[in-house]
């Protein structure tokens, strides 16, 4: 799947990945081993592990295998695993190996005898980063939100939760850019831009989630099929080969 046609978090995520993967070969360039591993463990935790994971679980597990939005996620985890095992090969090479021994398609014997990602830096984009770090800042102030639902026994987890927001003018024109996004970016099951305010900001109302709960990705929704939401109705038909 080319670039222009991944979904935009899966784009922001490989280009955070270009700007990694470029600090990473400059610094073995140096010899500066300590800054390739702060570098790899900080976008290990931080980008993969606390948040591009965790947002693009819902995708991977409950979508029809070959959706467009789940082939998204892979095309961008495929290139990032074949780039991080080729770029941690000298300082985890076993790890490495083991790594490159599970990734599909044609390529050298061992890790160790294949390039750096050579076009890794062409996937950064200044553009894209600074507009989802202001989304991954409006993210923190839902998951503040959310957490205080939580403690006031409002909701149990982030997917019983329906949540309406106010911002700037601004902020509400980025958030309205990206409203499909939403549910997806916050992990909740139904997410409402509300009022445009005059103090920079946002302000984050926590409701129940309305509807019944799907077993199978646990959304909250208004409309069923035996029992599932349309949509995993729609992907496990997708997934069943047909009856003859």
């Amino acid at each position: 799947m080319g670039i222009d046609a991944l979904e935009g978090v899966d784009r922001y995520l490989l280009s955070r990945y270009g700007t990694v993967a470029g600090e990473m070969a400059r610094a073995h360039e140096a010899f500066d081993f300590q800054r390739v591993s702060h570098l790899l463990n900080n976008f290990a935790t931080v980008d993969l592990s606390a948040f591009y994971l965790d947002v693009s679980k819902d995708r991977l597990y409950t979508l029809a295998p070959g959706s467009r939005e789940r082939r998204s996620a892979q095309t961008v985890l495929y290139r990032i695993a074949d780039g991080l095992a080729r770029l941690a090969a000298p300082l985890l090479p076993f790890m490495a190996e083991d790594v490159w021994s599970h990734l599909p398609g044609a390529r050298e014997d061992s890790v160790h005898l294949a390039q750096f990602p050579a076009d890794a830096g062409g996937y950064a984009s200044a553009s894209v980063e600074e507009r989802w770090a202001r989304l991954i800042v409006i993210r923190d102030h839902v998951n503040a939100a959310l957490e205080q639902a939580r403690q006031q026994k409002l909701i149990g987890t982030a997917l019983a939760a329906a949540v309406t927001i106010d911002a700037d003018a601004a902020t509400m024109a980025l958030l309205r850019e990206h409203e499909q996004d939403l549910p997806m970016l916050f992990i909740t099951s139904a997410v409402t831009l509300g009022a445009v305010h005059g103090q920079e900001g946002v302000a984050v109302r926590v409701d129940l989630a309305p509807g019944d709960k799907c077993p199978r990705c646990w959304r909250f929704v208004e409309q069923t099929s035996e029992e599932l939401c349309l949509r995993c109705t729609d992907a496990l038909g997708k997934a069943m080969p047909a009856r003859g």
